[in-house]
């Protein structure tokens, strides 16, 4: 009970920063992907096209995953 009470709370900790900072999806995975955009509006690289996901939606997709892999 211990263990489900404290994530419990680091869960809800987590929650609520999602509501309060807001996170892009940026594709910096690698090298030549960080180097293939820029975040400057007047670069010729600039990229208009990113989803932006709130840290609450990506907390949510994570938790969906972590389900669908114990299902």
């Amino acid at each position: 009970m211990k263990h489900f009470t404290i994530f419990a709370f680091l869960f809800l900790f987590v929650f609520i920063l999602g509501l309060i900072v807001p996170v892009e999806a940026h594709p910096h995975s690698t090298l030549d992907l960080m180097e293939s955009h820029s975040h400057d509006e007047n670069s010729e690289n600039f990229q208009e096209h990113f989803l932006i996901h709130t840290f609450e939606q990506v907390m949510f997709s994570i938790v969906d995953f972590v389900k669908g892999i114990f299902k």
